[in-house]
């Protein structure tokens, strides 16, 4: 009986700790956000420390994404979500204490003033367009091209 109650109890921190690793971000589709990874210790050489991070949306798109050396022992995640929904984020790196971390990005619709990434048009490869497919301008416009 004491050892099913200890079990329990175990069970229980682990599930708190658990809890208490995972978060919610919420953020609009095509707005960058920023996911910092901080050691109180210090590290020989960190720019030698691998960090990325897996994007899943929904359980259907997977994005992985480098993370760098921000200064004052902090790494970054940079991620723009492409897309509407949930997505989850799970932490890759060769130090233990970045490893495996796990939170959960809510991604709404985008913000009207914001178009989205640049890209080649795909009507046309020589000139390119934002993500919602609307003319990217660079310098003076020559409509000869469209």
């Amino acid at each position: 009986m004491r050892k099913t109650i200890v079990h329990i109890i175990g069970i229980l921190l682990f599930v708190s700790s658990y809890t208490a690793i995972a978060q919610t971000i919420k953020t609009n589709k095509w707005e960058p956000i920023d996911i910092p990874f901080s050691v109180k210790a210090d590290i020989p050489n960190p720019f030698e420390l691998e960090l990325s991070c897996t994007f899943t949306r929904e359980w259907s798109e997977t994005l992985t994404v480098p993370g760098f050396y921000n200064g004052k022992r902090q790494w970054v995640v940079r991620f723009t979500p492409n897309s509407t929904g949930v997505w989850t984020c799970l932490s890759h790196s060769s130090d233990k204490r970045m490893d495996g971390k796990q939170l959960s990005i809510e991604v709404s619709e985008n913000h009207p003033d914001n178009p989205g990434a640049i890209q080649i048009n795909e009507n046309n490869p020589r000139l390119f367009s934002y993500e919602n497919w609307s003319f990217c301008h660079f310098g003076a416009r020559d409509d000869s091209f469209e």
